[in-house]
């Protein structure tokens, strides 16, 4: 009875085995300073996903801050009227827009 074997892939490696593999690719073929370029290689792909991660959340913040730039200026030379200091402070810290809104008379 033969049986079909499955081909190990890289994704279902775990750390030791692929280190084992790496070692193993470096006996065979690859030199050191193959190794070291990948390696190399490697940082460069972790930076680049870092910053593409950094400019969407960046891009993000845009958005709020115009939004709440947008916010401020329906307030703009208006009196807000704190009935409550204590509620007041509570919804600034869990709500600082929503209380802005309100403050203005805007729903």
């Amino acid at each position: 009875m033969t049986r079909t074997r499955k081909k190990v892939k890289l994704e279902k490696c775990s750390k030791p085995e692929l280190i084992w593999v790496i070692r193993r690719m470096c006996q065979y073929a690859l030199s050191e300073r193959e190794l070291r370029l990948a390696l190399n290689d490697l940082e460069y792909k972790r930076e680049s996903d870092r910053i593409e991660k950094a400019n969407a959340l960046l891009a993000e913040q845009r958005v709020a801050t115009e939004q709440y730039i947008d916010l401020l200026r329906r307030c703009e030379g208006k009196q807000l009227k704190i009935s409550h200091p204590k509620r007041w402070s509570r919804l600034m810290q869990r709500f600082p827009e929503r209380v802005l809104l309100i403050g203005c008379g805007v729903n």
